[in-house]
């Protein structure tokens, strides 16, 4: 017959579980492609105005996003090799990143059957960003969460 655990390693072991969650969650999560995480987000940085959203190399999406307090989307760029332009226009500056701040969202469509929804969130004292991903076809359909911690920018002033 096991002994029952000492009441303060019981509480020792439960606040390590605590604190690690979002580690954990995001170590062991199942990534819907290629990429790093879900959603082909190859890595989301702390600033002092949000969060940056990077792209990895296999994304080919249309992402729109939606600003704090508005009910539609108001700025779309697509992604290729990591990088994004606004629009359609080939001929645009590309970007590295998608700024989002708290309240922002962001939806990408990766495919016919496959979507991708991207907020900022706080998850166990840290911030990031919960990426959906939604595959819908015909006969089978799944839906993966995903909390992608924010990195400290090296380039951000703290």
């Amino acid at each position: 017959m096991p002994l029952p655990a000492h009441p303060v390693a019981c509480g020792l072991a439960a606040n390590l579980a605590v604190a690690l969650s979002p580690i954990l969650l995001s170590m062991f999560a199942t990534p819907a492609h290629a990429g790093e995480h879900a959603c082909f987000i190859d890595r989301v940085e702390s600033v002092p105005e949000g969060v940056r959203v990077y792209f990895d190399a296999a994304a080919d999406s249309t992402v729109s996003v939606r600003l704090k307090g508005e009910t539609a989307y108001t700025r779309s760029y697509r992604t290729r090799n990591g990088k994004l332009r606004p629009g359609d226009d080939d001929q645009a500056v590309e970007q590295a990143f998608v700024l989002l701040a708290e309240g922002d969202g962001m939806s990408m469509l990766n495919g016919p059957h496959d979507r991708c929804t991207v907020e900022v969130a706080r998850h166990g004292g840290y911030t990031g960003v919960l990426a959906a991903n939604v595959v819908s076809e015909p006969g089978a359909s799944r839906v993966q969460e995903e909390f992608i911690p924010a990195l400290v920018s090296a380039t951000a002033p703290l």
